[in-house]
């Protein structure tokens, strides 16, 4: 039989039908380098004109973060720029940032600025930074640890433009809730297995969003799954490759058919078979990377 030959789009509405596309409709997967670009803001004082607010960070550099988290990478900047450009009483900002594959083991899952503008803008900025202008006298690196629940900070860029007097720095930190990512060539020790137990139920919709929903909130390394009256998913919680689940069905008995279709659209998969004896529904548990 000739095997046919489809589009990329083609290939992409297969996997979305059946449940097999790892990223949402709306992601891409991102190639690192990544660049960040924060959409230019305008203001009509100096303190807005070179404030990153947490509602910019949260909307455009949060979710890449994680997306490149989810795919199994520690994320780690490495540039930030901020140019601000004046016009009479009005300021007009833009800042990009550059994020790649980090080189030191960790995940760098939070961001924050802090600088200065105008009189003495170098040591009021390095003040933040140690704390020798704040009233209480707390460094950035207290408040990263105490106020956002970060661990190791790591300063990344530090922006001077003297013309408008401003002096930015750039700062990563990484998260206690977010353990970085383990290569294949590093010794895990002692680490435990963990276990999901998931109802299988009568709804094959509701088993696969259950199963989606859950890998991908929840890295899955060296996944082992074992079907009984429920599903048991055991796995690690850091390793080399990331693992996604789903499931995938035929309502009306063509599961062949399905898993033709599946084999068309280039997915490798490892499937485990739920064939329950009340006969409700037949399909495979499956593994995606």
């Amino acid at each position: 039989m000739r095997k046919l030959i489809i589009s990329e789009e083609e290939k992409k509405q297969i996997k979305s039908m059946y449940g097999l596309l790892i990223y949402e409709s709306t992601e891409t997967p991102i190639t690192l380098p990544h660049t960040i670009t924060i959409p230019t803001w305008t203001s009509s004082d100096e303190d807005s004109a070179h404030k990153l607010e947490d509602s910019q960070i949260t909307e455009h550099v949060t979710p890449i973060l994680q997306q490149i988290y989810d795919s199994g990478k520690n994320p780690k900047f490495t540039n930030g720029t901020m140019e601000i450009i004046k016009n009479g009483n009005q300021f007009s900002t833009n800042v990009t940032l550059t994020i790649n594959e980090s080189d030191d083991g960790l995940a760098y899952m939070g961001l924050t600025t802090r600088g200065s503008i105008g009189d003495d803008y170098l040591n009021r900025a390095w003040g933040q930074i140690t704390g020798a202008g704040d009233k209480n006298g707390r460094s950035l690196e207290w408040k990263i640890k105490n106020i956002l629940s970060g661990d190791n900070m790591d300063t990344f860029s530090h922006v001077i433009d003297d013309d408008i007097e401003l002096s930015q720095y750039f700062v990563q930190f990484t998260k206690k809730e977010f353990p970085p990512h383990k290569k294949s060539s590093q010794t895990i020790i002692n680490q435990t297995s963990e276990k999901k137990e998931i109802s299988i139920g009568t709804d094959p919709v509701k088993l696969r969003d259950e199963l989606k929903t859950f890998s991908k909130n929840q890295p899955l390394y060296d996944v082992n799954i074992n079907i009984t009256n429920q599903i048991e998913i055991t796995y690690q919680t850091s390793g080399s490759q990331r693992i996604y689940l789903s499931y995938i069905y035929s309502p009306d008995g063509k599961l062949q058919d399905v898993l033709d279709k599946v084999e068309m659209s280039n997915v490798v998969i490892n499937k485990r078979l739920l064939d329950l004896d009340e006969g409700i529904f037949q399909g495979y548990v499956v593994e995606l990377t």
